[in-house]
């Protein structure tokens, strides 16, 4: 009996190594790792019509692989609230549309520009996506429209990528796993 039990602990304590481990500091908002560090996405201000200043994010992510991102919200905020936008550039500027955030009015096509994923919670408050193909451009998570963080709203975390990528992929691991010290 002992030893079948010490012959399942490895499998039972399986857990996911990231190319760099998250700092155990951060406070809201969005990290991407640059595989030596992480960085804090820019928060960048959204006009209530979808408009941001600037042709391009000062971030720009590196095309040889994988992006792990990492999301640290509000107590009672899901990462899968916020929402991930394809940026579209126009006059000195990159505009969006979408329908929730309170940013854009609904209309058709109004949700054209949002990606679809399903981040993965690996602690507190702390949720992880990995970007795989997102093909060349502008884009940038817009956190939800809430009473406990009203510093968010209007705001976004903008990202740039400068080759060929194409689609969003959450990690998945098995139950229970977790990262220690969140």
């Amino acid at each position: 009996m002992k030893a079948s039990i010490l012959f399942l602990a490895p499998l039972l304590f399986t857990v996911h190594t990231f190319a760099l481990d998250p700092p155990k500091d951060l406070h809201v908002g969005v990290y991407v790792s640059t595989g030596s560090e992480w960085k804090e996405l820019p928060v960048e201000i959204v006009n209530p019509n979808g408009r941001i200043l600037g042709n391009e994010s000062p971030i720009a992510l590196e095309k040889t692989s994988d992006s792990e991102i990492f999301v640290r919200t509000v107590d009672g905020v899901s990462a899968a609230e916020y929402q991930l936008l394809k940026l579209r550039e126009h006059n000195n500027a990159r505009e969006f549309r979408s329908v929730t955030g309170g940013v854009f009015h609904e209309s058709v096509g109004a949700t054209r520009d949002r990606i679809k994923f399903t981040p993965k919670r690996v602690g507190p408050n702390l949720w992880l996506i990995i970007l795989v193909d997102l093909p060349h451009g502008e884009y940038g998570f817009l956190p939800p429209m809430n009473t406990t963080s009203l510093a968010s709203s209007g705001t976004i975390y903008s990202f740039q990528v400068s080759a060929a990528r194409s689609l969003i992929k959450s990690i998945l691991w098995p139950a229970g796993d977790k990262l220690s010290g969140f």
